[in-house]
């Protein structure tokens, strides 16, 4: 065991002759030559990752006074300055876990928190060895490092992204994985405004998508984009539509789940079918419940402004209500 946690078993099979009193001797100082090179290893690993998570941690927080300091950890790193960047945050929920609760990789038992850390830092190290990862709080925080310039580098971490999710269902299934990536930044310091862009977009995303596993890139998502524009110096709420706080004000009266059920019948293209497979209910309580909406409210379907509207009123909503 090291720090608490059991790391390996060692185990001496009996396969031709019985073990006697001497081969017990040499096993034992054999064991402990391994126990202590083993303790010796993860020391300096437990050394590097947390080398790792406080140069995270002080170029996501940075400020004027420490920039020179960022700039020799980047170099101790083996980082290139002028590099373009992008920040990838995953995070790990069980499968039926409420989505209130982010266990993340903090609370897996110690042998898959492991396990799961272990395989994301080969995966990205395989794609490029310059890579850095390591976790802030409960979420693991890739800098995804390019090579060059160029316009197909989004395309490279969305599809980077994808495979990650994919290989991840397949090792753990009884497990998501919920991905917000950055927009790329050009230089090392320039990956606090990454990092902000990959935390809205997953923020985004938990919000949209719940218990699901999902990748959500910043650069994908003009609403997303365009919310994040406005959240200094626009009040979001005055463009939310004024019918959905009203619905939202109804549901809490009457316990209902009009607003719930109208934003993911937007989300659906309109379509009632998807939507009632998606939330589990029966078709015609959909088709009940869109027509109540209907009639309480005054709303027209059809309409390709009020739709526009009520889409990106409800995407607003989700977005403000996730970052409270």
């Amino acid at each position: 065991s090291y720090e608490k946690k059991d790391r390996a078993y060692l185990a001496v099979l009996e396969i031709n002759n019985p073990l006697g009193d001497v081969d017990f001797y040499a096993m034992e100082i054999a064991a402990t030559s391994i126990l202590m090179e083993m303790k010796r290893r993860l020391a300096i690993k437990s050394i590097e990752e947390r080398n790792i998570n406080n140069f995270i941690y002080d170029l996501i927080y940075q400020s004027d006074k420490k920039e020179k300091e960022i700039l020799h950890e980047a170099h101790s790193l083996d980082l290139i300055y002028t590099a373009h960047y992008a920040t990838i945050i995953i995070e790990f929920k069980l499968l039926g876990e409420d989505s209130g609760k982010n266990r993340s990789l903090e609370y897996f038992s110690p042998l898959q928190d492991e396990l799961i850390f272990n395989s994301i830092v080969k995966y990205f190290k395989e794609l490029n060895e310059r890579n850095t990862i390591g976790q802030l709080g409960t979420s693991v925080i890739v800098l995804y490092s390019f090579s060059n310039d160029t316009a197909s580098n989004a395309d490279t971490v969305k599809c980077v992204c994808d495979k990650l999710r994919q290989n991840f269902s397949l090792d753990y299934p009884d497990h998501i994985i919920q991905v917000g990536a950055g927009s790329i930044c050009s230089g090392i310091l320039g990956m606090s405004e990454s990092y902000n862009d990959a935390r809205t977009a997953l923020t985004y995303g938990l919000r949209t998508f719940g218990r699901s596993s999902f990748v959500i890139q910043y650069n994908d998502n003009s609403l997303l984009k365009i919310i994040s524009c406005l959240e200094d110096s626009i009040d979001i709420r005055s463009l939310i539509p004024k019918v959905l706080f009203d619905i939202m004000d109804y549901d809490q009266q009457h316990h209902s789940d009009f607003l719930n059920t109208l934003s993911n019948y937007l989300n659906n293209n309109c379509n009632a079918s998807e939507t009632a497979a998606q939330m589990f209910v029966h078709n015609k309580t959909i088709q009940y419940r869109l027509d109540r909406i209907r009639s309480l409210f005054h709303l027209d379907y059809n309409d390709c402004d009020e739709r526009f509207g009520l889409t990106f009123g409800v995407k607003a909503l989700n977005l403000l209500d996730n970052t409270k």
